[in-house]
């Protein structure tokens, strides 16, 4: 889920060879520039399974130490400024 309300995206996609994709997507919040880009390889291993190694890279101001009257104690200065970088394997299976 999405906190903000505006935001900006691009996505594009190359197939490299026949049984391999890269594809890339990036979301950006609007009202404070903090986003996400998104990398994904895709291997087809069969007509029925893909192995997707992928990667998620935010950026934005990280939370501060403060207090709020919502949040004592901490204050969200960025949307995305929260997440960490994550690496992730996916198999998927078609029927």
């Amino acid at each position: 889920h999405l906190l903000g309300r505006h935001y900006v995206g691009l996505a594009a996609g190359l197939d490299l060879v026949p049984i391999l994709r890269l594809d890339a997507m990036a979301l950006v919040n609007a009202r404070d520039g903090s986003g996400a880009a998104v990398a994904m390889l895709r291997c087809s291993i069969s007509d029925e399974s893909d192995a997707v190694l992928g990667m998620i890279a935010p950026w934005g101001d990280p939370p501060s130490i403060g207090s709020t009257p919502y949040f004592p104690g901490v204050s969200l200065e960025s949307e995305f400024g929260t997440m960490p970088l994550m690496v992730f394997l996916d198999a998927r299976f078609y029927f």
